[in-house]
């Protein structure tokens, strides 16, 4: 899994301690302290997506969709407070389990989250995600979570699988809840399905795999309450033997993020503007001229000339070789386009 750990630092919670460059959150007797994953990056600009982006492609039929889908009218005041009756803890046999729904065993293109984008109202964005790794529709629900994926679909993360929106056995919650001393999550006094938002699954280096849980918040919403409930997710997978972080966005790398945003469009190769055979060409041309100290956008447009090729075409190209790793760019320096080039290999 080599690359994605330059992102998001992890160590075992079991060590009682937070590793160096980990945020602190105070303790309180009855939790302990959890830990948070930082994501070490430069400073670069914020990254804002605009709030009328209209989704430019989405068909049901299309095995992966790379377009992104963004929902951001809030929810009339009648439907506020209104939860899913398929998400209370009594029915997580029936609506889970029986629905093969939270499988972490099935095939990443199979993977049903506990819930999606369209069973509940939401402030802010929710997104459907079409994913280039999973091959499958995502169903991340506020902005930090779909930053987050866009961060491990990044090449060089070793990710082999995302679940998002896994469903955490009531069962355990509720004894973990008794534990901790604190109440479990309710809605009108009914206990609800717990969920972690991202459960990846990486490749080791020497062979083999290694799964790691995320919750991911907004630094803001860290209110008593949620620390409450991200304690007993974080003694749930402890039981389970499996790591987990908190990742907040202020940690993420929002330059990388902006890259991926830019390429992600371009991960198929069918998505390109031009065939087979020319995106051949256009990359036996670039290749040799990346050392030449010129920004991306200078060296593509170059190509397109000597090729004859409409204008924008080689960025595509490059875009795609970047999103699949075999163009090696830095995605966490400058924004893409303006990016002098300076790899230490470069792949034709």
């Amino acid at each position: 899994m080599t690359g994605w750990n330059q992102f998001v630092g992890v160590t075992s919670f079991d060590e009682g301690t937070l590793a160096r460059h980990y945020c602190a959150v105070k303790k309180t007797a009855r939790m302990g302290a959890f830990q948070l994953a930082h994501a070490s990056c430069p400073q670069h600009a914020q990254f804002e997506k605009s709030p009328n982006t209209a989704p430019k492609c989405l068909s049901a039929n299309e095995k992966t969709v790379h377009v992104v889908a963004h929902f951001r009218a809030a929810p009339p005041a009648s439907m506020s407070g209104r939860f899913h009756p398929l998400f209370l803890a009594r029915d997580y046999e029936k609506c889970v389990v029986a629905r093969g729904k939270c499988r972490l065993e099935a095939p990443p293109e199979e993977y049903k989250p506990l819930f999606t984008v369209v069973d509940f109202p939401s402030f802010g964005f929710r997104t459907m995600f079409g994913s280039w790794v999973v091959n499958r529709v995502m169903h991340p629900v506020s902005t930090p979570e779909f930053d987050t994926l866009l961060m491990f679909h990044a090449p060089g993360m070793g990710v082999v699988n995302l679940a998002e929106q896994f469903a955490l056995d009531p069962a355990l919650t509720r004894e973990i809840a008794h534990e901790l001393g604190v109440d479990h999550p309710a809605v009108r006094g009914q206990d609800i399905i717990m969920s972690t938002d991202l459960v990846v699954t990486f490749k080791r280096q020497g062979g083999g795999l290694q799964r790691h849980a995320y919750a991911v918040k907004q630094a803001k919403d860290l209110t008593p309450r949620v620390v409450e409930k991200l304690a007993i997710e974080q003694s749930y997978w402890t039981k389970r033997r499996t790591p987990w972080s908190l990742i907040l966005d202020t940690n993420l790398p929002r330059q990388l993020i902006a890259n991926m945003d830019l390429i992600m469009e371009f991960a198929e190769e069918g998505r390109l503007p031009c065939g087979a055979r020319p995106a051949r060409d256009v990359t036996a041309w670039i290749v040799p001229h990346l050392g030449t100290g010129a920004p991306l956008r200078t060296v593509c447009s170059r190509c397109d000339a000597a090729l004859g090729l409409a204008r924008g075409t080689a960025l595509s190209v490059a875009y795609h070789l970047a999103v699949q790793g075999t163009l090696p760019l830095d995605l966490s320096g400058a924004f893409l386009p303006n990016a002098t080039l300076k790899p230490i290999h470069a792949v034709a």
